[in-house]
């Protein structure tokens, strides 16, 4: 069956990442921040002073007065338009506090350290050394426009061998770096970006290099954005990573299908999308009753293994930044 027999089924367009951004709003400061449309700037006062946040044109901005210690210690505002503000408080002036917030579009500024989309490890190949050991060579796909860095330590790691790679350049990048470790132990690298954990693992058994230095090219990773609920169902919003070059056909049946679970009955279903272009995409929706639990499974034909990826109302809620934009 379908999925259009779930309530209904939805081809959605692009999704919006936003972030919000503390200010602390006290005599002498005078804060300059670069943001995206979208983006919250909550400011905070901590002197014991009253203070405003007003704009220029005493228009956009018009806060109550705060003042630390009393219920209204902050104001925030959500910038929906590019351009750049300029604030000031009226109980001390602008010569004693200012600011400047710059709006851009997503993009269109520095976007290290920020990561719209997740980063996949990628395991090439692996190498017996003849020793007891293996040396695994990763390399990764960072779907992001820009460069990513993302420090060692809890959210960049490598269990069983050496460390991996700080900061990842753009698209498809091959052999990144090599780990050695015992070959009765796996290799993993796990890295956590976009809000999801993506690893890769190296085992005795995986691909030789002597086979093929770099893994084969495209995978189709099935990802879930966020849910919505409503009553007594919800929703789930369902994209998709290409890690490849060239678009990935996966046809309904064994190879891209769709099970629910619920205490009354198990059904499988098929999703309205067959065709997945390279890079990160929006692949459906689906409404459904809230005891019931989603697994979108795909296997790719180089690899015969399965993705999956398992919804249910639990699942993270959408924010007003996570939601689709139709």
């Amino acid at each position: 069956m379908r999925l259009t027999t779930f309530l209904g089924l939805l081809l959605l367009t692009t999704y919006a990442l936003c972030n919000t951004i503390e200010v602390t709003w006290n005599v002498g400061v005078h804060p300059n921040n670069t943001i995206n449309v979208g983006d919250t700037i909550m400011w905070i006062t901590t002197d014991g002073l009253q203070h405003t946040v007003t704009s220029d044109d005493r228009t956009l901005l018009v806060s109550p007065t705060i003042q630390a210690g009393t219920s209204v210690d902050r104001f925030q505002h959500t910038f929906t338009d590019t351009g750049t503000f300029n604030y000031f408080c009226t109980v001390h002036g602008a010569l004693l506090m200012s600011g400047t917030v710059i709006v851009e579009t997503p993009g269109g500024g520095n976007q290290t350290n920020i990561t719209a989309l997740p980063i996949l490890p990628v395991l090439e190949c692996v190498d017996q050394n003849g020793d007891g050991s293996i040396t695994a060579f990763f390399g990764y796909y960072n779907p992001n426009e820009e460069n990513v860095t993302i420090p060692l330590g809890a959210l960049n790691n490598v269990a069983g061998g050496d460390l991996p790679v700080e900061t990842f350049e753009a698209g498809r990048q091959t052999r990144g770096f090599s780990a050695t470790g015992d070959a009765a132990s796996n290799i993993t690298w796990a890295i956590t970006s976009g809000g999801v954990q993506n690893m890769a693992v190296a085992t005795n058994r995986s691909r030789s290099c002597s086979v093929s230095d770099v893994a084969p090219p495209g995978e189709v990773i099935p990802l879930l954005n966020c849910t919505v609920v409503q009553g007594n169902s919800y929703t789930a919003f369902l994209s998709y990573i290409n890690t490849g070059f060239e678009p990935i056909e996966l046809p309904d049946g064994e190879s891209n299908q769709v099970f629910f679970v619920s205490p009354t009955e198990n059904v499988v279903g098929f999703p309205i999308i067959t065709s997945f272009a390279p890079g990160e995409g929006v692949a459906f929706n689906v409404t459904m009753p809230l005891n019931t639990v989603m697994t979108w499974q795909v296997i790719n034909d180089y690899t015969g293994t399965s993705r999956s990826v398992r919804v249910t109302s639990n699942s993270p809620s959408c924010s007003p930044c996570s939601q689709p934009v139709v």
